[in-house]
């Protein structure tokens, strides 16, 4: 798991502390044994505690099961859309 603390870079939200959690993962074998459930909740209240008012995560678009485990069963919902696009020289 990766959790840090981040302020909003939207210059209308600077005073937002977020606890973003960039990766989490289980290993395949111990999935579906609430590990990482446990280990996304245990993120938002080490954030919480340090004052963040919002927890934010990313994944990768293509991974629609880690989609359906954070939106389904851990509350979160979708506030962004990020693109990207491979820069050649």
């Amino acid at each position: 798991m990766d959790a840090r603390l981040d302020e909003s870079p939207d210059p209308m939200h600077q005073e937002m502390t977020y606890c973003h959690i960039a990766e989490i993962a289980v290993r395949s074998r111990h999935r579906n044994q609430g590990i990482g459930g446990r280990l996304l909740l245990a993120a938002e209240e080490w954030g919480q505690r340090l004052g963040a008012q919002f927890a934010s995560l990313e994944h990768h678009a293509a991974n629609t099961g880690a989609a359906q485990f954070y939106q389904e069963r851990m509350g979160y919902q979708p506030s962004a859309i990020i693109l990207t696009k491979r820069l050649r020289k």
